[in-house]
C-alpha cells in the first residue's frame, strides 16, 4: 500500500510531532510505503530524524505553505504518484488537497485530520458552507478526540451518510519513552539553582493558542523559589521575552528553545503546565502525565478529556486560578503524590502502539472498501 501524507511542515506542533511518532512505525509493514510531502521547508525540526529511519521526504519547489502553486505541484503529484491514500493535515493543505483534486479522476483515497477542536475560520459564517463541500471531498475524517468529531459535527452539520466520514482515533504517545527517562541535575537546565527551587515546565509552541503569557504572569503570585521552564520557538516568542522583562521575572523564567530531549526535561520537572485557549487534544499534557508529574491544564475541550481531573483545571487567562493550584501542588506533599499517580495511570490509555495500529486498521479498511 502506497501512502502519501500531506503536512505544511514538520516544525514544532501536535500534529507534527504525531507524523514524526507514527509514520516510521506505520513503514515497519513491508507491504506499507509511506511518503511525507511538506509545502514549506523551514523549520523542519523534525524532517533529519525521519530521514534517518528511511522516510522520503519530499518539500513543494513553492516552498511557501500558502503559495497556490502549491495546488497545480500537488494535483501533478497524485497523478504521478500512483498512491492508494493520501492523508492530509492542516489548514491550507485542507483546501489545497481539495482544489488539486477537482475533477481529478483516480483510484486514490483522500483521509484528512482534524487536529483541534477549535480555528478561526469558524467565526467566519461563510466558512461554513465552504467547508461543507470541502470536507465532503474526503472520504474519511479522522477526529484526534471525541470532543474534536463533536466539534466538527456540529459546524458542519453533516446529515445522514455524510456523517460516517468521521471517525474517532485518540492520539497517543511513546508511554515507555516518557515513564523510564531519566531526569537531568536541576542546574543542568537551571545555572544558578538551590536545593528548595521548584520547576514547573510549559512544552509548546509560542502562538496564541498555548497563551504562555498567563502563565508567566501566574509566576508573580508565587514564591520566588519557583522558577519555569518554556520549552519551544514560535513566532510569539518575542511578546513572552518581553513580558518577562516588563514583570522583572528575568531570573525565574528560563526559555528553552527547541529541545529533543523534552522526556528527561519534564522528568526534572515538578509539575507541568499547558494553559491553551484551545485544544483538540493536548499531546504536551500527556507527555507529563507519563512522566508521573502533575499536570494542570485549561478547561477546554482538549485538555478536560485527556487530564481528565476538575482540580488540574483552570479557566483560561486567569494567571491567579493557575497560581493557587500550583502552590496547593507544591506545599501539600500527600496532595501532590495523589495527583502524581492519577496522571500516570491516566496516561496510560494513550499509548502510540494503539493509535499505530487504529490507523493501520483505517487504511487497510478504506482501501478494502
Amino acid at each position: 500500500m502506497k501512502i502519501l501524507h500531506v503536512i505544511n511542515s514538520l516544525g514544532l506542533g501536535g500534529a507534527e510531532k504525531l507524523i514524526e511518532e507514527t509514520i516510521p512505525r506505520l513503514s515497519e509493514r513491508n507491504d506499507f510505503e509511506i511518503e511525507v510531502l511538506l509545502l514549506s521547508n523551514r523549520q523542519n525540526v523534525f524532517e533529519e530524524k525521519l530521514k534517518k529511519q528511511g522516510i522520503s521526504i519530499k518539500v513543494s519547489p513553492h516552498k511557501n505553505i500558502r503559495n497556490p502553486l502549491n495546488i497545480i505541484f500537488m494535483r501533478k503529484m497524485f497523478l504521478k504518484g500512483n498512491y492508494d491514500i493520501v492523508h492530509a493535515h492542516l489548514f491550507p493543505v485542507l483546501y489545497f488537497v481539495f482544489l488539486s483534486t477537482f475533477l481529478l479522476k483516480t483510484k486514490t483515497k483522500f483521509i484528512y485530520t482534524e487536529h483541534s477542536t477549535h480555528n478561526k475560520r469558524r467565526e467566519i459564517p461563510i466558512c461554513r458552507i465552504i467547508e461543507k463541500v470541502i470536507y465532503g471531498r474526503f472520504d474519511k475524517v479522522v477526529c484526534i478526540s471525541s470532543k474534536v468529531k463533536e466539534k466538527l459535527e456540529k459546524w458542519l452539520n453533516f446529515k445522514g451518510k455524510n456523517q460516517d466520514k468521521f471517525v474517532i482515533i485518540e492520539n497517543g504517545i511513546d508511554i515507555e519513552n516518557f515513564k523510564n527517562s531519566q531526569s537531568y541535575k536541576p542546574c543542568y537546565l537551571v545555572p544558578e539553582y538551590e536545593g528548595n527551587y521548584k520547576l514547573i515546565c510549559m512544552v509548546g509552541r509560542f502562538s496564541e493558542q498555548k497563551d504562555q503569557l498567563t502563565l508567566i504572569r501566574s509566576m508573580l503570585h508565587l514564591d520566588n523559589n519557583v522558577h519555569l521552564l518554556l520549552v519551544g520557538e514560535g513566532e510569539k516568542k518575542d511578546s513572552s521575552v518581553l513580558l518577562v522583562q516588563k514583570l522583572n521575572l528575568e531570573s525565574r523564567v528560563h526559555f528553552l528553545g527547541f529541545r529533543e530531549d523534552v522526556n528527561r526535561i519534564i522528568k526534572t520537572s515538578d509539575i507541568v503546565v499547558l494553559s491553551s485557549i484551545w485544544e483538540g487534544f493536548g499531546l504536551a499534557a500527556l507527555e507529563g502525565m507519563a512522566c508521573r508529574k502533575p499536570t494542570i491544564g485549561t478547561r477546554v475541550e482538549g485538555l478536560m478529556e485527556v487530564i481528565g481531573e476538575q482540580e488540574m483545571l483552570f479557566e483560561v487567562g486567569n494567571s491567579q486560578e493557575l497560581a493557587d493550584k500550583i502552590r496547593i501542588l507544591l506545599n501539600d506533599e500527600e496532595l501532590y503524590e495523589k495527583f502524581a499517580v492519577i496522571a500516570e495511570k491516566n496516561s496510560e490509555k494513550y499509548d502510540i502502539n494503539s493509535f499505530v495500529q487504529n490507523s493501520l486498521d483505517l487504511y487497510l479498511s478504506i482501501v478494502n472498501s
